[in-house]
Formats: structure tokens, C-alpha cells, sequence
């Protein structure tokens, strides 16, 4: 492997809670977990299973109960963990537990923790999942020095996104979301208590496939959607039937014409966006 970070201190955070593996298409799976990001708030996440002969691939990782680990195991054996973002904090315990090959992206550090052995990856990457596939990169990064000193770069935000398209399927962490709670899905399948208290003050209720409004500020250096406009609509150029990203529920219903909407939505010269709630018709 590549790199290694060894520290005295504790290594890895206890599982905190969540629900059933639950199947999404054909060898894949996903699990919600809670997230406690103090003693108030916490959030629900959402890891990602890929089947891949016999291994298995974790996506945005989240550590189980010992029964729905013990699952997990039932699935196949956990080969790869891909860190696609900021959702890297149970990433050791999972490298540690199943000796399995970390992928992690350029600017994630494990800094704290034990044993950490992980490769970088980036978009010229090819994982040996489905035949070989390339990760999707959204990178900015700044720099640093005047005209006469040497500029080092520095990157303010990395995320990967990753596509399988034998499966047409899209992974993905922050950049997108997903907030309508489908029929299909637990009524409580949601953002968790710390979710719905910014979606409450940011007046998000099933809305479907958008950008966290909080986002394109600290994704590129010159601020704003506009910088990530042909990124974004690359992503609408894929074929896939089923999206799923770090928090909430997977879309499955015609998850790349939302996205293609909400995009057309965007104001990009005022950088202004129109969140519109999805209105589902009810018995009288």
C-alpha cells in the first residue's frame, strides 16, 4: 500500500446506531448510520455496498452494529474502501478490521489513528471494479507566491464521484443530494435531527437532486455555482437509472432528469438557485 500514519492516541470512533442493509439493485446494497456530531445533533449517513465477484467495495464507510456487520460479512468479503469525501472518519476501523485496500483522494489525512494504510487515488486512477473504472474528480485548489516566487498549489475541496455504468449507477457524497423521502424508503430515513434542522432554516422539504446550497462557496476559489457549472452538467451526461451520495435516500426514479432540472434551474450569471419542493397529490 502507500501511505502510512501511526499516533498513540485512540483510534476509532464507536458505532453510533443504524438500520438494516437494505438491498438497492442487483449486488448492491446501502446502510443508514447514524452520526452524532455533538451531544445535540447528529446526522444520518449513508454507506454504499458494491459486489464485485466475490468483494466487496464501501463506499462513504460507517461503522455497524456488530449484528448488521456481521451481515455485511454474509455479502462477501470487504476487499475496498473508497473515501470519496469528507466521510472518512470510520475509514480505520474498517481498513483495520478487514485488511482491505483504502482508497482515499488527495487532502484526506488520518492523522490521530493507528496503522492507517491507505493509497491515493485520482482521476487518471483506474479501480479494479466492474472491469476498471475511473473515478469522476471535482478539485479545486488555489495558489500561493507572487509573479517572481515559485506558486505552490493547495487544494481548497476534493470530491470524487464515482460511476458504474454496467450498472448505471452513480455514487456520490456531498455534492449531490437527495431529499424526497420515496414511498419505498422509511418515513425516517432522513438528514437525522441535525439534517432537518438546516433544511428547516434553508426551507428544503423533498426537494429532489440538488447541490447543497451551503456548498459551491467552499468548493472553488472564486465562490458560487458558476465555477462548477461544466462539472455539474457533466455528471447530466451520464446514463444512469439510480443515484446515491453520502446522506439520505437513494433516487431511483429518473434520478438524471432531476438532476438535469434542478441544473436548468440555476440562475449561473446571478448564481441564484430555485429550490422547488416536489408537490405529491393527495386523497381527498
Amino acid at each position: 500500500m502507500g501511505n502510512k500514519i501511526s499516533s498513540s492516541k485512540p483510534r476509532h470512533s464507536p458505532a453510533a446506531g443504524n438500520g438494516p442493509i437494505r438491498k438497492l439493485i442487483e449486488n448492491v446494497w446501502f446502510v443508514e448510520v447514524r452520526y452524532p456530531l455533538n451531544l445535540l445533533i447528529g446526522l444520518r449517513k449513508t454507506m454504499t455496498i458494491v459486489k464485485d465477484g466475490d468483494d466487496l467495495w464501501l463506499f462513504n464507510c460507517a461503522r455497524l452494529d456488530e449484528e448488521t456487520e456481521a451481515e455485511l460479512e454474509k455479502l462477501g468479503k470487504v476487499a475496498h474502501i473508497v473515501s470519496m469525501s469528507s466521510h472518512s472518519h470510520h475509514d480505520a476501523y474498517f481498513q483495520e478490521r478487514f485488511q482491505a485496500t483504502l482508497w482515499t483522494i488527495q487532502g484526506l489525512e488520518y492523522q490521530h489513528q493507528d496503522n492507517v494504510q491507505y493509497t491515493t487515488f485520482t482521476k487518471d486512477t483506474t479501480f479494479p471494479l466492474d472491469g476498471g473504472v475511473k473515478p469522476l474528480f471535482l478539485y479545486t485548489e488555489e495558489e500561493e507566491g507572487g509573479e517572481n516566487a515559485q506558486k505552490q498549489q493547495h487544494p481548497l475541496f476534493n470530491e470524487a464521484v464515482v460511476y458504474l455504468p454496467k450498472r448505471r449507477l452513480l455514487i456520490a457524497c456531498d455534492i449531490i443530494q437527495n431529499e424526497f423521502r420515496q414511498d419505498d424508503f422509511s418515513p425516517d430515513f432522513d438528514q437525522g435531527r441535525g439534517g432537518r434542522t438546516v433544511n428547516k432554516l434553508l426551507r428544503l422539504q423533498n426537494v429532489e437532486m440538488f447541490v447543497p446550497p451551503m456548498l459551491p462557496g467552499m468548493l472553488s476559489p472564486s465562490g458560487g455555482f458558476g465555477a462548477l457549472k461544466s462539472y455539474l452538467y457533466s455528471l447530466a451526461e451520464l446514463d444512469f437509472d439510480v443515484c446515491i451520495t453520502g446522506h439520505a435516500a437513494p433516487c431511483t426514479e429518473n434520478p438524471r432528469a432531476k438532476w438535469k432540472a434542478f441544473l436548468d434551474s440555476v440562475d449561473w450569471e446571478h448564481n441564484k438557485v430555485t429550490l422547488k419542493p416536489r408537490i405529491t397529490a393527495t386523497a381527498e
